[in-house]
């Protein structure tokens, strides 16, 4: 299946036509584009009363209180927290990771306890709980995206705006054992925003880390902004600055997504202080917007107002089938 990008009339155009290589013409949807200028995230402890009080213009969350399908939130309490106290808008994304499998989720079995599948792989020793999966393999791809109320299916029926893809970089992990990790990564992220837009034309993808995939086109052409984790401290202990080399060498990468108008989106886990002051104005220099949290997420991270310089619109320019 062929894709050619759909050019924007104007910022309001609902739906533009595409020339396909046979003269056939489709329509296609070019969702109504959104200006971010501060950012949040919050994954544990969540309470939506906190959530409808902040001000900022885009809040991540996980879909349920506890990972458990019982404690799921409910389509009702998602649309509540999508207008701020004063009646604005604001954008609610749920947390998703297509890299690792976790021993709390609704779709985890006793049994893999015991005897898990051949498609999960070793406990991560720094998340407990959480398990490397090889993410190209047929079930776990099911149980994102393909099969019959897969996870972002769920995300989709809560009323959600998008979808925040974690551990995007585990074709890193497995890149010695699985030579086309990269790419196989390439096509699960390419996959889950074609089924989610395929129901939701405006559904949002931003993915966290990876960045080293921006260099791709489909990647680029998937995602409506980036996040990276630790750029400037924290790889090795929190608080313990990352190396020089690794930080110009993810600025770089990074540097690909404001090529293309691609929002870079930081989150730092850093008290507040000089370190968080000089991270602040490193990222304001490229264009970044900020935020800083505890790095389990107990609370809503604190925002910074997006600098000048940065690429703060999301969604645009989608895709027609030929």
């Amino acid at each position: 299946m062929k894709y050619q990008i759909c050019p924007l009339l104007t910022a309001l155009v609902l739906s533009v036509v595409c020339l396909g290589d046979s003269w056939a013409k489709d329509r296609c949807l070019a969702p109504e584009k959104y200006d971010i200028d501060r950012w949040s995230i919050q994954l544990q402890q969540m309470e939506p009363d906190a959530i409808v009080q902040s001000d900022d213009d885009l809040i991540i969350i996980d879909y349920s209180k506890d990972g458990s399908q019982k404690q799921a939130l409910e389509r009702e309490t998602v649309l509540r927290m999508k207008k701020r106290a004063d009646g604005r808008d604001r954008l609610v994304l749920a947390y998703l990771s297509i890299g690792e499998a976790e021993d709390y989720r609704y779709y985890w079995r006793d049994i893999w306890n015991l005897a898990s599948p051949s498609w999960i792989g070793e406990e991560n020793r720094r998340w407990p709980g959480n398990y490397h999966v090889r993410f190209w393999e047929e079930d776990w791809q099911g149980i994102i995206y393909a099969e019959p109320g897969a996870y972002l299916d769920r995300i989709l029926d809560a009323g959600f705006d998008g979808a925040f893809l974690d551990i995007v970089d585990a074709f890193e992990y497995w890149s010695q054992s699985n030579k086309d990790a990269r790419m196989e990564m390439i096509n699960l992220v390419e996959r889950v925003a074609q089924h989610a837009r395929t129901r939701n034309p405006e559904f949002l993808i931003i993915a966290q880390n990876g960045e080293r995939l921006l260099q791709n086109e489909r990647f680029r052409n998937s995602v409506d902004a980036v996040v990276k984790e630790d750029l400037f401290y924290g790889v090795a202990h929190d608080g313990e600055r990352n190396s020089e080399k690794s930080i110009e060498t993810a600025l770089a990468n990074l540097a690909s997504a404001k090529d293309y108008d691609i929002p870079v989106l930081a989150i730092e886990y850093l008290p507040p202080g000089e370190q968080r002051d000089e991270v602040t104005r490193r990222l304001s220099q490229h264009g970044i917007l900020a935020s800083f949290g505890d790095r389990l997420l107990r609370e809503i991270s604190q925002s910074v107002p997006a600098p000048a310089n940065a690429a703060t619109v999301l969604g645009g320019v989608r895709f027609c089938r030929s």
